[in-house]
């Protein structure tokens, strides 16, 4: 039991080792179009995604004004460096806090978040 019990945490620990949460989140509203786009960078130098099948961006989430307006789920990431994703929105007015959540399958979570001009 004691073995079964290191060799799990020893797995584990690596997998951790590898797991990282986005490094960067860009955003941009266009208002003309009502549309969000982001783009999730997710890799970085030290620990880099080795297989965007294995190790990718599980969660986008859109919240504006801290309202869950979209949540979108991937099961594998475009590229090594990251995730695109457009969101589709009515109305949002000047003033309102656009904020993307984003989560790593593998463990890791960033968020980031604009002020609408």
């Amino acid at each position: 039991m004691k073995k079964f019990l290191v060799l799990f945490l020893v797995l584990f620990s690596v997998n951790l080792f590898y797991a990282h949460a986005p490094s960067e989140i860009k955003i941009e509203y266009d208002d003309a179009k009502k549309m969000i786009m982001t783009n999730i960078i997710h890799s970085l130098k030290t620990s880099p995604v080795q297989d965007p099948k294995k190790h990718f961006i599980k969660y986008i989430i859109l919240k504006v004004d801290g309202k869950i307006i979209d949540k979108k789920s991937y099961n594998e990431q475009e590229t090594i460096e990251g995730q695109k994703a457009v969101f589709k929105v009515n109305d949002i007015k000047k003033g309102s806090k656009i904020k993307i959540d984003t989560v790593c399958n593998i463990g890791g979570r960033k968020s980031y978040n604009i002020i609408v001009k």
